[in-house]
C-alpha cells in the first residue's frame, strides 16, 4: 500500500500539507440564541403553536433546546430556567448569549486569543465540547450583555430525530478547559428518549 494510500485510510488529510494559519475567527453564520426565562415549557409551547418550531432535545430541570422549521442545526433557540442559581440569572427575561458559528475550534481559539490580545476578558469556561448537540464552545463577555459564543461541529438533525432528555450536568460538556463548582464532579451518564415523542413534528402543513 501507498504512503497516500495508507495516509488516507488512516483518515490523514493533510499529507504534504499544513493546517490552515488564521489571525482572527470570521464567523459565516448566526448558529443558536438564548434567553434565560420564567418558563421554558410555555415559551417553547408557544414556539411550537405559532411558529411550527421542532423539539430537539430537553436539559432536564435547565431548559429547552428547539430548532426553526427548514433547520437541519441542532438548535436555532435554547430557553433556561431564569430562576437558576447562575450570575445574572433573577428569574426575568434575559438574554443570555448568542452562537456564532465557525469552521473549527482552532478558530476558536485564534478568535479569543485575538480577542485577549486587545484587552478583552478571558473565557470562564474557556474551550471546552457540550454533550448536547455535540459543539464546540467557547464564550467571550458581550458588550450588549450577556455573552458572545463561538461554536463549530455541531450535530444536524432532520424531522426523523427522536428528541432526548438529558441529566443537565451531564449533557452540559464532555469536556471543558475551566471546569466550574458545580460541575466539578462528574456527572450521572443519564439520557433518555423524550417520553412520549415521534420523529415527525406536529406539523402545520
Amino acid at each position: 500500500m501507498s504512503l497516500i494510500a495508507t495516509a488516507l485510510r488512516w483518515g490523514c488529510a493533510s499529507l504534504n500539507s499544513q493546517r490552515k494559519w488564521l489571525t482572527k475567527a470570521c464567523p459565516k453564520t448566526i448558529e443558536h440564541v438564548v434567553y434565560a426565562v420564567p418558563d421554558p415549557d410555555a415559551s417553547w409551547a408557544w414556539y411550537r403553536e405559532y411558529l411550527d418550531f421542532r423539539l430537539s432535545d430537553v436539559q432536564q430541570g435547565f431548559g429547552i433546546f428547539a430548532r426553526a422549521p427548514g433547520c437541519t442545526e441542532h438548535h436555532s433557540i435554547y430557553w433556561i430556567k431564569a430562576s437558576l442559581p447562575f450570575p445574572g440569572f433573577d428569574n426575568e427575561v434575559r438574554f443570555n448569549h448568542v452562537n456564532y458559528g465557525v469552521e473549527d475550534l482552532d478558530e476558536a481559539m485564534v478568535g479569543a486569543n485575538f480577542m485577549e490580545r486587545r484587552g478583552w476578558p478571558k473565557s470562564v469556561w474557556g474551550l471546552g465540547r457540550h454533550r448536547i448537540a455535540s459543539s464546540v464552545f467557547l464564550y467571550l463577555p458581550c458588550p450588549a450583555g450577556g455573552d458572545a459564543e463561538y461554536g463549530a461541529d455541531s450535530d444536524h438533525l432532520d424531522d426523523s430525530w427522536v428528541p432526548r432528555v438529558w441529566n443537565a450536568r451531564f449533557g452540559t460538556m464532555s469536556f471543558m478547559h475551566n471546569l466550574q463548582p458545580w460541575i466539578f464532579d462528574e456527572a450521572p451518564w443519564e439520557v433518555r428518549y423524550f417520553e412520549g415523542a415521534t420523529p415527525q413534528p406536529n406539523s402545520k402543513g
